[in-house]
């Protein structure tokens, strides 16, 4: 049988296990709670924001605009791309040229 012996006192101990025992209880109990999420949100990936893009013809700002900040930038040697993901995790990835008009996109599934 396992025992504690670290100094403990036999009160101390006895004391010890419960609040281990509810301490557990209370970080199952929480870990299993969603954050609310907001599906009004500007950067949320809408099939109407997809739609107004074109290859070529719009600009980062359109974009930004649009999506929002992105979650992440990435330069390249051709320009620049972005990284979007909303609450459904949906990623759009953007391809920038160096002018700062869209080049590619790409929509994950």
């Amino acid at each position: 049988m396992f025992r504690l012996r670290f100094g403990f006192t036999r009160r101390a101990r006895r004391g010890l296990v419960p609040a281990v025992f509810a301490a557990l209880i209370v970080a199952a109990v929480s870990s299993c709670s969603t954050p609310r999420i907001d599906i009004s949100r500007k950067d949320n990936i809408t099939a109407e924001k997809l739609w107004g893009l074109r290859r070529g013809a719009t600009t980062k700002t359109e974009v930004e605009s649009a999506f929002g900040e992105p979650l992440d930038k990435v330069v390249v040697k051709n320009g620049e791309k972005y990284f979007y993901k909303d609450f459904n995790l949906r990623v759009v990835y953007m391809e920038f040229d160096k002018e700062g008009v869209l080049a590619d996109y790409e929509v994950s599934k």
